[in-house]
């Protein structure tokens, strides 16, 4: 809690939005919380909070706008939870929500998404149609890596009636927000007349319209910068007054250095390039300007700059445009020619061409690539058209870097990273200015300078990647004219291509402008009230106090998808305030970060999240990661917090992502999980039965009540959920007593018999008892059940799919074969493939030759044999030595369970050591048993022989 002072309450502000640069009484106030962060930046102790960034008090004092936003920690986020949150009371609490089961479809088109770019983003509208189903207005939404903050946007926006209406949903008289479906059937109910959706038994609205209130965190100050810009009330009318302002100051003082010359000879252009190399001054390229014909004088919209290689035979000068580019390919040869011995080249043999120029703000010479401009697209009135650089061209470029700097540059040094690799050691760019070309600087320095309006300084830095020299040309697109050539670099990367743009600042600036400007007007006038507290730091420290949330959205960073602190390099130097990235949750080698610290970091934000959300409350993480194991990971970080896990579905941005488009292997949809902080009262119940069968029952109670009920498809059906299916159900079971230092309470067979004697099973479904009232009407109403689809890749879905073939009937072996061998047409390669007839054996009973599923009491017998079968296999893995190239995962994931409840997890962790990495960690399950027997084996004595008890 932040320190009594005399400073005004948080909340007292009149209801009226005003403009944030207008209204005296706003600025007061954020004046005397200035005063009070001031302070508080003094305390030692303050700053030793995790994730606290890097900059002096000055430049954290210039970001931050408190008490609503703060360039580091936020002090005052107790005070305003204190005003705001609804107290959690478990013996009055009724809240409860199924998860949301249904894939999300939203594009990423429209003016508030589109205002801000950043590495990874989520359409808030579908950030909205979450927040709407899990809250109720007023309540408290919290995302921990909330990036530009569309979280926030998304909590506002559900106050807002076009808003919520554009979604697809009704709102009623009252308030209530229904879907279409619900509403037809309410509609059709009502008028008594047939309802044309049958599943819906009593359709209700699904929220209710009205502001919530965020609270959103990210560890980069550029992510929060850009979140507090998206969050704030500011008026249209003066951002665009403010916007006008800059544009005429940058194109008074900088619009004549992107000038060319029209229909020039090369006499021409030599004569008027000798003249621009002899001024040293503004007022010297301004006057020789003025003697050339305005018919004559282009105005540059970008120039094409290429670089120029040493040709490895003769170390002649090779200009890559001059050499690779082929109008008769449409694109870049591979293999080109040197223009003076004419030798066969490429890239990867030719070493870049470097020279030492002088770096005014760094005040030292520096050595960086060659590039030369090799194209101009100008306009001549409204005529564009484009040119061969020339000499007059190259002086111009050249002059803009001669003259002396009128604006202040920041000397920030790029990070040592994975990103940073590239345009340092190719380009010799070793600071956050270098990335801009010389005119370019000129213009980004001034508008930044004299932008008053913290929304224009945003709307500059949101131009930066289209400015810099990472802006690519496209040669394809240049030939084919389908569509633009000039394409900023993914948000995703830092890299200088060898062949780029310079964008004219001047229409970059003027882009960028409108793009925010749009934005502004489609936001709808924000209540100072309604505003989300931002702070800045890490999620892994203590962000908000405990059971003070009542939903969370988070989408978490993607193991070793994005380095966001090198990324962000960019626009924190400008900034003066950056990212503390040693607390940064990724997996990068170049930095000395893995998988496993990427965990470690994970399982520590999940932590803070589960402490912060109030029991019988839900959490959605959006996640896009093409590799198993980081995916995997995700799931053991979430279940190692507390979280149970309740459904798994598909979030659809509609546009692919770079990677998505150029990597084979990529994921091409992001997943949405939601999961749950189990209720205070299974809490206590399950403390006092852990371990126990009673305490499965309790787990089972709950989880299912949590789980879908009667969920219908796209097209209609009844769906069939994974996680009311025994398999899963008995992984949810056994993975919430592990992570909880529990032994395995108890067999599959056990767990069988379990559901049989207290659940109800419909469709190879769990229900709780009164559950599948709500799933049968649906089937008498005439909806059907969707057809089960299972893909055979391993033991464990071999053996699903047989259940699922013998729950109609018992059948031979013969006329289970074919189908066997259709539906096992993969077969992970480290796994011996059994023999059906094995399996069989293994897992079914045999009766006058038709195998069946053996009922709950056989099933036990059965099981028994199996399990010592598989713990011989176990007991020659540990007897042999050397890389385990073919394994059961069933022999390991058995041989773990008996381990751990015999002391024995050495011997476990030991085979598994002899399992290719790559395999164990793309194992979800096999992982997460060799974690948690690594982390016992220090603190209880394990045995060093494998030490089986069979009877």
């Amino acid at each position: 809690m932040a320190r009594k002072s005399n400073a005004p309450s948080l909340f007292d502000l009149d209801d009226a939005p005003v403009a944030v640069a207008e209204d005296p009484s706003v600025v007061a106030r954020r004046e005397q919380y200035r005063a009070r962060l001031a302070e508080k930046l003094k305390d030692p102790e303050f700053r030793k909070i995790e994730g606290f960034p890097i900059g002096t008090d000055e430049a954290i004092l210039a970001l931050s706008d408190p008490p609503y936003y703060t360039a580091c920690p936020n002090p005052f986020l107790d005070e305003w939870l204190a005003e705001n949150a609804k107290p959690y009371d478990a013996a009055t609490d009724s809240y409860h929500r199924e998860p949301f089961a249904a894939d999300v479809s939203e594009g990423k088109n429209d003016p508030i998404y589109n205002a801000h770019s950043y590495h990874t983003k989520v359409p808030h509208k579908a950030i909205m149609r979450y927040i709407l189903h899990y809250t109720q207005p007023g309540d408290i939404v919290f995302d921990g890596f909330c990036g530009t903050g569309m979280t926030g946007v998304a909590a506002l926006l559900c106050g807002d009636r076009t808003q919520v209406e554009s979604l697809g949903y009704t709102i009623d008289r009252s308030g209530g927000i229904w879907e279409a479906e619900a509403w037809a059937a309410r509609r059709a109910l009502d008028n008594g007349q047939r309802n044309p959706h049958p599943h819906l038994l009593d359709p209700q609205p699904l929220s209710r319209l009205g502001t919530r209130k965020a609270i959103l965190n990210d560890l980069s100050p550029a992510a929060t910068y850009i979140t507090h810009n998206y969050n704030s009330p500011i008026e249209a009318s003066a951002f665009d007054r403010e916007a006008d302002r800059v544009l005429a100051a940058v194109e008074a003082e900088c619009g004549w250095m992107y000038t060319t010359l029209h229909a020039s000879t090369a006499t021409e252009s030599a004569k008027w390039a000798e003249r621009i190399t002899a001024c040293h001054s503004i007022e010297d390229a301004k006057a020789v300007l003025a003697e050339i014909s305005p018919s004559r004088r282009g105005r540059i919209n970008y120039t094409v700059w290429s670089d120029v290689f040493l040709c490895p035979a003769c170390g002649a000068d090779i200009v890559f445009w001059d050499a690779a580019v082929d109008e008769s390919i449409g694109g870049l040869r591979d293999v080109f020619a040197c223009p003076s011995c004419n030798a066969d080249t490429n890239k990867r043999v030719s070493q870049r061409k470097r020279r030492t120029d002088y770096d005014a703000v760094l005040g030292r010479g520096v050595e960086r690539a060659v590039q030369v401009p090799v194209l101009v697209s100008y306009s001549i009135g409204s005529h564009r058209t484009e040119k061969r650089a020339d000499k007059m061209d190259a002086a111009m470029a050249a002059l803009a870097g001669r003259l002396a700097l009128r604006h202040p540059i920041p000397v920030a040094a790029l990070p040592a990273g994975f990103n940073t690799q590239q345009p340092m050691t190719s380009h010799g760019i070793s600071h956050v200015h270098q990335f801009h070309w010389e005119r370019g600087l000129h213009a980004f320095s001034l508008a930044w300078r004299i932008a008053s309006l913290s929304g224009i300084r945003c709307a500059i830095m949101g131009g930066y990647r289209v400015g810099l020299r990472m802006s690519n040309f496209l040669v394809p697109q240049y030939f084919n004219k389908s569509t633009g050539p000039m394409k900023p670099l993914t948000s995703g990367m830092l890299y200088v291509p060898s062949i780029c743009g310079e964008q004219n600042w001047l229409n970059v600036l003027k882009s960028r402008f409108e793009a925010v400007g749009r934005q502004v007007a489609a936001m709808p006038r924000i209540d100072q009230n309604a505003r989300p507290v931002i702070t800045t730091g890490s999620t892994s420290g203590h962000v908000v106090k405990a059971e003070a949330v009542d939903y969370i959205f988070t989408d978490p960073p993607f193991g070793g998808n994005l380095m966001y602190s090198e990324l962000n390099s960019l626009n924190e130097g400008w900034l003066g305030v950056r990212t503390e990235s040693g607390t940064e949750a990724i997996e990068c080698a170049a930095v000395g970060k893995s998988l496993a610290d990427y965990q470690v970091k994970m399982i520590q934000a999940f932590r803070e999240y589960y402490s912060a959300l109030k029991p019988g409350r839900w959490m959605t993480v959006e996640f896009h990661n093409s590799s198993n194991a980081v995916w995997n990971s995700i799931q053991k970080s979430l279940e190692i917090a507390g979280f149970v896990i309740a459904d798994v579905r598909v979030l659809d941005k509609k546009q692919p992502t770079f990677k998505n488009v150029t990597m084979a292997s990529a994921t091409k949809q992001d997943l949405v999980i939601s999961c749950y902080k189990p209720t205070s009262s299974f809490q206590d119940r399950f403390s006092a039965h852990m371990g126990q069968a009673e305490g499965v029952r309790d787990f089972l109670e709950q989880h299912l009540e949590m789980v879908p009920v009667a969920s219908v498809t796209k097209t209609g059906e009844l769906e069939r959920l994974a996680e009311r299916t025994i398999s899963i159900l008995y992984d949810r079971m056994i993975a919430y007593h592990l992570v909880r230092g529990a032994p395995v309470p108890m067999p599959a067979s056990e767990f069988t018999k379990v559901l049989h004697e207290h659940f109800v099973q419909r469709d190879d479904m769990w229900f709780v008892a009164g559950q599948e009232v709500r799933y049968d009407l649906c089937k008498l109403r005439g909806v059907d059940v969707e057809q089960q689809v299972l893909f055979v890749s391993d033991e464990r879905s071999a053996v699903s799919w047989l259940r699922s073939e013998l729950n109609t009937k018992p059948q031979t072996l013969g006329g289970l074969t074919p189908k066997f061998m259709q539906a096992a047409k993969e077969w992970p390669k480290h796994e011996p493939r059994p023999e059906l007839r094995e399996l069989l054996r293994d897992w079914f009973i045999e009766v006058d030759g038709r195998w069946a599923n053996p009922n709950p009491d056989d099933e036990k017998h059965v099981e028994a044999l199996r399990k010592k079968s598989l713990l011989r296999l176990f007991a020659t893995y540990a007897a042999g030595k050397g890389k385990l190239k073919e394994f059961r995962r069933e022999a390991l994931i058995e041989a773990f369970r008996y381990c751990w409840n015999s002391g024995q997890e050495a011997v476990f962790v030991t085979v598994c050591q002899r399992i290719p990495d790559k395999l164990l960690r793309d194992d979800a399950q096999l992982s997460e048993a060799y974690d948690l027997a690594a982390d016992r084996i220090a603190t209880r004595p394990t045995q060093p022989e494998l030490d089986f008890e069979w009877e």
